[in-house]
Formats: C-alpha cells, structure tokens, sequence
C-alpha cells in the first residue's frame, strides 16, 4: 500500500508540471490501468486545452518527463517538447527507446528518425544497441554473406550492409517488424539484391538449408531469437556450422550446451559475462557468444 502511494504521489507531481487537472488525471490513469485499461485519461493542458490519452500515452509522457528526455507537451498540437527545443508527435515516444532522444537520434518531419546517415523509423531498444553501443562492431569479417537471424526490423541488416556485406539474409518472424523492415531498408537505399529478407521463423533445418540454397562456404552468423538460438544451433550439423567463420549468438539462459556445440565444431568461444532480464518473474540470464572458426 506504502509503495502504491509513493508511485502515485510521484505520477502526481510530474503530471503538475503538464496539466492543470494533474490530480484528477493521475487518478483516472491508476484507476483506468487496473480496471478499465481500454478507456481514455481526459488531460487538460496549462493553455486549457483538452484532449484525451490512453493508459500507456499518459504513462510514457510521464516516464520521459521524468528522465529529463521531455519538457513540455502540447494539448493542442498532440506533440511533446524535447529538451532540445524539436517537437515530435506523442505516438512517437510509444515507439521508440527514450534513450534514443539522449543518443543524438533526429526525428524527421518525414515521419523517421536519423542518426548521421542513417534513417530509421523508430529508434528502438534494439536499434541503439546495434548503432549506438555498436554491439556487433566485433564481428571481424563481414565482407561476405551474413546470415540474420532475428533481424528485427533491420537495425542489424542495415549495419552489415554499411560495413561492407555483399549479401545478408534476414530472418524475422514477426510480421509487424519484419514489414518494418522493409522500410528501414528502403529509407537507407539499399540495393534490393543485397538483402533477402524473410518473414519466417528459424528451426534446426534452417541453417542447413541456407548454406545449401545461397551457396555459403565462408559466411557469417548472427543469432538474435530469443531462445531459439539452442534448437537452431544444437541441431545443426558440424559440417553444415563450418561454413561460417565467425558467429555471434545472444543466449538467453545458460550457454554451455551452444558452447559445447560451437567448441565441438571447431570454434574458438568467447563468452562474454552475462546480464539479466525478468521473465515470468524469474531473472533469466542474457549474454554473448562470440565464436571464430579456429
């Protein structure tokens, strides 16, 4: 009851600094969360203007409020003042990773966002990863074919192709990042025969017939799926692994029996110290593996 209280008394002083009915619409926001989450927060704005915001609207104004990353919203025009004086529309900020405005990601009248040279429709967590902590800047030899393997919506495909990849065949499962996708690669101008992009999910014949179907001999990995990194890499032949070079996988749990496999097939290992993550409420440990054919 004392932590509830606390959350709510916090909600309510940054929802002072935005609207004059900062009392009634946290309330109507805690009440509506748990009861009625398909209902709508009326806010009123400082310049009286109203409008109405849905459960997670509301919630993600305050959040960015709170780390600094937003300083004002507009009642009127719908869209929030970032601590750099641009504006962007309040759906964006559901969007993308609020890292991204803190990170030097632009965002576009056009409806993208922009990082130097690269566009991006929505910079999310994923994509600060592969651009801004350049997660995959490891990888030694990318000239080739570059097997993606949970690619999301392209972050990784588009970092590839401009380290120089000749080829790179993107799987992605989900329909809503996978058509995703196919924007972020559009917005970047690239070559349509430089990337294959899949809308499937991997198994243990995936591997297999990729190598077979694209004549890989010497490519390169990447394995993002969370949690099917075991049933693709574990049943997957020897002789079929060593036609790549280099792998990268994120585990999600314990990598000794993908350790196992990658040492058995002739891979000097690197694994990195794990983080975690909460699932199910169970803290589930999340790391790389980086592995050369030896």
């Amino acid at each position: 009851m004392i932590n509830k209280l606390y959350m709510w008394i916090h909600l309510l002083t940054l929802s002072r600094r935005v609207f004059k009915n900062y009392l009634s619409s946290s309330l109507q926001y805690f009440i509506f969360k748990r009861l009625f989450p398909h209902l709508n927060i009326r806010v009123k704005c400082r310049d009286n203007s109203v409008v109405s915001l849905n459960v997670n609207e509301y919630y993600t104004l305050l959040v960015n409020l709170r780390i600094g990353s937003v300083i004002d919203y507009s009642c009127r025009d719908n869209v929030v003042v970032l601590f750099n004086d641009l504006k962007i529309p309040l759906r964006e900020l559901l969007e993308i990773d609020p890292r991204a405005l803190l990170l030097g990601w632009r965002y576009n009248d056009n409806g993208f966002w922009e990082l130097g040279d690269i566009k991006i429709k929505h910079p999310s967590t994923t994509v600060i990863e592969v651009f801004n902590f350049r997660q995959y800047a490891r990888l030694k030899h990318v000239e080739g074919i570059i097997v993606d393997i949970g690619a999301g919506v392209g972050d990784s495909v588009i970092y590839f192709i401009l380290r120089g990849a000749k080829r790179v065949i993107a799987l992605e499962p989900n329909v809503k990042y996978y058509y995703e996708m196919l924007e972020n690669i559009k917005l970047n101008n690239i070559e349509e025969n430089r990337v294959v992009a899949l809308n499937k999910a991997a198994n243990s014949q995936t591997l297999l017939e990729l190598v077979s179907n694209y004549e890989i001999t010497s490519g390169v990995l990447k394995i993002d799926c969370e949690g099917c990194e075991y049933t693709v890499l574990i049943n997957t032949p020897i002789e079929t692994l060593r036609h790549f070079r280099e792998i990268i996988v994120e585990y999600h749990g314990t990598p000794q029996p993908l350790v196992k496999k990658l040492i058995d097939s002739g891979f000097k290992v690197v694994v990195e110290k794990p983080w975690t993550f909460i699932k199910d409420k169970e803290l589930i440990p999340v790391g790389f593996i980086h592995a050369e054919i030896s």
